[in-house]
């Protein structure tokens, strides 16, 4: 079974309605990680990034694209 390719989704969604959270943090995100393969089967997974900074974590899956992907 080979890799053959790699995918992120980022979601960004309202906040609890907890009022002491809700103050600190109006929105929160996630990113998941999709992994394909030559097989019937798919890997998912989200990364602790997702949550603090989302926005990077398709550039770290496409610099780490290369050495999965094969």
């Amino acid at each position: 079974m080979k890799i053959t390719d790699i995918r992120t989704t980022l979601l960004t969604g309202p906040c609890t309605n907890d009022p002491f959270l809700s103050e600190a943090r109006k929105l929160r995100s996630a990113a998941f990680i999709e992994v394909l393969n030559d097989g019937e089967h798919i890997g998912l997974g989200d990364t602790y990034a997702g949550y603090f900074c989302p926005e990077t974590v398709p550039a770290i899956m496409e610099f780490f694209k290369p050495i999965l992907v094969g």
